[in-house]
């Protein structure tokens, strides 16, 4: 069923500094009498910052003009509410904690008492499946491990949520590439289609994994349409009890046990816990539970009340207490930001590190690890060049974490073909924790299916790899901030271009006398024409690098470039006058990653923190990505 066929009450225009949080407590009343969500103080931030956004998509700056519209589009806008307040974030294979258990016991012990009832197909239910993540997750997961087990079985997903609009978007299984990046490659398979035209940037779903999903529009507090379907082998509710009082959930986890088989498996969300719900249930896993007590359950068609007799103990093969990390990577942030990430309670322990493939390959010669991350962008080798040359056979899992596009054609691409089990995006270092989960999925993911089959490039990757270009350099610019001391990072800068560039100027501080000279000695290393800036009216070409004092030539070079899609690049520190200076010029920044506090950044908004040796390639991607616009 969609959601309660109510007739909201007209909204009422409030005045003064407490209108705006008038509306939004009405909203929120709205939604919660429509899907029995609870969205108290709790949820205020997320209510109001997704209202606002609401505002602006409907290009509203006052609370009153939303009243007026609300009144004459009831019905319409209710639902954009209902899509808007219950849409959780979400993302393949969240929280693996839970695809671990079935893949080490769950599963087999499901195929077990499937066949003690003469049966050959497992069911599953994600009852909050909000756009589909939880359940083409589950699809693919079963599509590999279920083989395995037994090749004669199938299985089924129904997935429900009580946003329609989610359910469609569901149905659709068509996601943005940046999502179905973070599915671990084993699970991949040849599953998505890029799409083409307009929707280029998107991959689609193949038959191979949706024929085996359905979904409809349901409320939590009203299952009779799925309660029919029942019974089910699993049912995953998770992460969406935050949103409801003890009462209701007590009443959603009744329900839903009710259509579980007695020897199934009920998931919430880890952060959650039923200990204080009083139900027949007992906990085996981390936000795992069974039925414990069917004769306490009511009676629901097509569920024996009668327990199944318990499958027989399957065995699971140990595995470490704690997969042993080696993490390769020029940035100490990043090494410091993975031991956040990779501690002992999430099953992790860093026991090396190293700065490139030189100290990685050392290393190894001497210690056995259960998996490496590697980065591309390194000083005296590659990440490219370590698996050139050591990538062989008994090799540990390797899973390349890099700040290059996963779909550049000669690097992460040529990394996944050298060997490499997975690929993992660094977003900006300010977010790199946010990608904790994911991180710790695909090295979990690369050890248990180490050696067990040949590695071969996902389809899907092959479609979406590119050739990193700059389309349009005439609307591009790029400026570097250096001093005297970086004169190898500029050499390696330099030779990092590739194919057509935007002018590239070196502005240095206080060298005024001695730019002459460094133009000189910069052009004998690299072996490219270093250009002298020197007056105003100086035109400045395409594949050419220039260097200026930053003093005269700063204003000047704005002036005349300022409205160009600009690049700044910043290697090391300077003073917070010339901070705030650079800071006038709109931008993509970047810093050198020197172990920066805040104070190092109060005078600039940068866009990422990188190790130097990583400018080059992050510039030009940016540059790249304007296509002239």
């Amino acid at each position: 069923m969609a959601v309660k066929k109510l007739s909201p009450p007209k909204l009422k225009v409030h005045q003064g500094p407490e209108a705006e949080k008038i509306l939004l407590a009405s909203v929120a009343e709205i939604v919660g009498e429509l899907t029995g969500v609870r969205l108290g103080e709790k949820q205020s931030h997320m209510v109001a910052s997704r209202f606002r956004k609401r505002l602006i998509d409907l290009r509203m700056r006052r609370p009153q003009e939303y009243v007026s519209y609300f009144n004459e589009n009831t019905e319409a806008e209710t639902q954009a509410l209902v899509s808007l307040l219950t849409t959780h974030h979400t993302f393949f294979f969240r929280e693996f904690t839970h695809f671990e258990f079935l893949r080490d016991q769950g599963l087999a012990a499901l195929v077990a008492a499937a066949k003690k009832r003469g049966q050959s197909k497992l069911r599953f239910w994600s009852a909050a499946c909000s756009r589909g993540h939880e359940v083409y997750s589950l699809a693919l997961f079963l599509d590999f491990h279920l083989k395995k087990i037994d090749p004669t079985f199938t299985f089924e997903i129904v997935g429900t949520d009580v946003d329609p609009k989610s359910v469609s978007i569901a149905q659709n299984g068509v996601y943005h590439r940046k999502d179905i990046i973070s599915i671990p490659a084993l699970y991949m398979g040849d599953h998505w289609a890029r799409g083409t035209g307009e929707i280029a940037d998107y991959a689609k779903v193949k038959a191979s994994i949706k024929s085996r999903c359905k979904f409809q529009t349901q409320n939590l507090l009203d299952i009779s349409r799925t309660k029919s379907e029942a019974p089910f082998d699993a049912i995953f509710c998770r992460n969406v009890f935050i949103y409801f009082s003890p009462a209701q959930i007590k009443l959603i986890t009744e329900n839903l046990l009710q259509c579980l088989r007695p020897d199934g498996y009920f998931f919430v969300g880890v952060s959650e816990s039923l200990g204080g719900v009083d139900l027949p249930m007992k906990n085996v896993g981390i936000a795992i539970y069974e039925r414990s007590d069917s004769a306490r359950l009511t009676k629901v068609s097509g569920v024996s009340a009668k327990p199944t007799p318990a499958p027989a103990a399957v065995s699971v093969a140990a595995k470490p207490k704690l997969t042993r990390v080696l993490a390769v990577d020029d940035s100490g942030t990043v090494h410091s930001l993975l031991r956040q990430i990779l501690r002992p309670e999430y099953g992790f322990e860093i026991v090396g590190k190293a700065l490139n493939g030189l100290e990685a390959a050392e290393f190894l010669k001497k210690n056995t690890v259960d998996v490496m991350t590697l980065d591309i962008h390194m000083p005296e080798q590659t990440g490219i060049e370590y698996l050139e040359k050591n990538f062989r056979r008994g090799h540990p899992p390797v899973v390349m974490i890099s700040s290059v596009s996963r779909d550049n054609a000669d690097l992460a691409v040529r990394a996944l073909q050298l060997g490499a089990s997975d690929y993992v995006e660094k977003p900006a270092l300010n977010q790199l924790q946010e990608q904790g989960d994911q991180i710790r999925t695909k090295l979990s993911c690369a050890v248990i299916n180490h050696g067990l089959e040949e590695k071969v490039v996902a389809r899907v990757d092959q479609e979406f790899k590119a050739a990193l270009q700059i389309k349009a350099p005439d609307t591009c610019f790029r400026i570097v901030m250096a001093g005297p001391g970086d004169r190898k990072k500029i050499d390696h800068l330099i030779r990092e271009f590739t194919g057509d560039q935007p002018p590239t100027v070196f502005l240095m501080d206080g060298l005024e006398q001695a730019l002459p000279a460094v133009a000189k000695d910069l052009s004998s290393l690299s072996g490219r024409s270093i250009e002298l800036i020197e007056g105003a009216s100086n035109t400045l070409s395409n594949n050419q690098f220039y260097v200026a004092d930053f003093k005269n030539q700063f204003s000047h070079l704005k002036a005349r470039y300022g409205s160009r899609r600009t690049s700044i690049l910043i290697f090391g520190r300077f003073a917070s006058s010339i901070m705030s200076k650079i800071a006038e010029w709109p931008g993509h920044v970047l810093l050198e990653d020197m172990g920066r506090g805040a104070s190092d950044e109060k005078n600039i908004k940068a866009s990422d923190i990188l190790p130097a040796t990583s400018f080059g390639y992050v510039s030009t991607e940016y540059l790249g990505a304007g296509d002239g616009k």
